[in-house]
């Protein structure tokens, strides 16, 4: 089993088509398949999270993040990092 790092320019394109999101939808289904283990930085949750909020891409409130979280990261200058400690 090969192992790879995957950083958030590596993920968001599994969600979001951009130049090489074929190549990364490749090292995803190799996860899938078994044949690769990833490794992300500990991080990668809210950068993605702060990519989807550059993007202007839409939110959607789940139990484990509550609509006034959404709300934040559109104030001026909210970042969508500090919406990771709400609760």
């Amino acid at each position: 089993m090969g192992k790879i790092v995957v950083d958030r320019s590596v993920v968001i394109k599994w969600f979001v088509t951009e130049i090489l999101s074929s190549q990364a939808r490749q090292i995803l289904a190799e996860y899938r398949d078994g044949a690769l283990a990833l490794f992300a930085p500990d991080l990668l949750f809210a950068e993605i999270g702060n990519i989807i909020w550059k993007k202007h891409l839409p939110f959607h409130p789940t139990p484990h993040l509550p609509q006034p979280a959404f709300k934040f990261p559109y104030a001026p200058r909210g970042v969508f990092f500090h919406c990771a400690f709400l609760r």
